[in-house]
């Protein structure tokens, strides 16, 4: 967050007021760019499918030559934590998040993706579903409310969502997946008076909807920790701008 009020300062003003330059080394100015570019560069990579590309991206932009003795953000180890899930290596992945969870154990997103993480990999291990299943009822049994179609928290509930998107698709529970849509799109249909199950709406979750509804016709049996699979709700996650991943 500190790196982007640098970015921000420095693109709309180009110029870096006095309070921040004692405060903020110059040094620090190029690096925050340097990282910022790297990352843009392994998220474009990223929604193209290309994991091993974006995957070097992202090491690079933590390199610690790039470290900042200003401030410091764990962006870019989230980013390493996503290729690695998409690339089916949980284990690396949980050995990046480890330490940010030690480092912060109250941040709730990092605790919910290491849950996640660790029942990815039991389901790998033991061919069956049910550790994402338990997963997904202590999600919903935390998130009761903030999740459509009785509320939506704009800070919150598309984070969440992403989860529940990610659990569904992983062990090819489409039905699941349709349902858990329909109950958004129902919450955004009554605000907004208009039928987001149009075949032409672009509504994200529709979008996803029909990720998992194609899959369903196509008799897909979901990844189930197998790596290198990405199912087709997971990749329309990937390439939307609405879902944080």
């Amino acid at each position: 967050m500190k790196r982007l009020v640098v970015l921000l300062i420095f693109l709309f003003l180009n110029v870096v007021p006095i309070v921040w330059s004692e405060a903020i080394p110059d040094d620090d100015l190029w690096k925050a760019f340097r990282q910022d570019k790297l990352e843009r560069e392994g998220q474009s990579f990223l929604k193209q499918g290309f994991y091993d590309e974006a995957l070097s991206k992202f090491k690079e932009a933590d390199n610690p030559a790039l470290k900042m003795k200003a401030f410091q953000d764990s962006l870019v180890k989230g980013l390493i934590v996503e290729t690695y899930y998409l690339e089916g290596e949980y284990e690396k992945a949980l050995d990046v998040l480890n330490p940010m969870v030690k480092m912060n154990p109250t941040q709730w997103n990092w605790q919910n993706e290491k849950t996640e993480l660790e029942a990815v990999i039991k389901i790998r291990d033991a061919k069956s579903p049910e550790a994402i299943l338990e997963f997904i009822k202590y999600m919903e049994s935390k998130y009761k409310d903030i999740l459509p179609p009785s509320k939506y928290n704009p800070g919150l509930t598309p984070t969440v969502a992403s989860a529940f998107i990610r659990c569904y698709d992983q062990i090819g529970n489409y039905k699941g997946g349709i349902t858990f849509m329909d109950k958004a799109l129902a919450y955004w249909e009554k605000k907004s008076g208009q039928n987001l199950h149009r075949p032409d709406n672009k509504n994200q979750y529709f979008l996803i909807r029909q990720a998992f509804e194609q899959d369903e016709k196509e008799g897909k049996k979901g990844c189930m920790g197998k790596a290198g699979c990405v199912g087709r709700a997971t990749k329309a996650l990937i390439q939307s701008d609405y879902f944080p991943w």
